[in-house]
């Protein structure tokens, strides 16, 4: 049986370029989730490494993996990297899951910004 490991910050891919983004029902929805979701201590938002959505949300205390997991799909996350963690998780363990990357493929992240919802 594994250990129970506690997650924060969480972070959440959105596949929806940036700019669109920011004019987008998806955001609306987003900011609607992020208002119910208990514990939100602050929102960050860049660019990924590709101009979609990157997100970081710094909780006021850590929470378990199950409850990353609906955070993240509360938020929209990337529904193939949802599914990855989930086997990345079971396959592998809690340090290979709720992972983001600044640099990919040559390409660079913007600058974390607080995101106001």
């Amino acid at each position: 049986m594994r250990n129970n490991p506690l997650f924060n910050p969480i972070f959440v891919d959105i596949d929806v370029k940036y700019n669109a983004f920011m004019k987008s029902r998806l955001k609306f929805l987003i900011d609607a989730n992020l208002k119910k979701i208990r514990g939100i201590d602050e929102v960050w938002i860049r660019s990924s490494s590709h101009g979609n959505v990157h997100l970081k949300l710094v909780m006021v205390k850590p929470v378990d993996f199950c409850m990353m997991m609906q955070i993240r799909a509360l938020c929209h996350d990337d529904h193939y990297r949802l599914g990855l963690d989930l086997r990345r998780y079971y396959l592998q363990g809690a340090n290979e899951v709720n992972r983001i990357f600044d640099v990919k493929n040559e390409g660079v992240a913007g600058e974390w910004r607080r995101y106001e919802y």
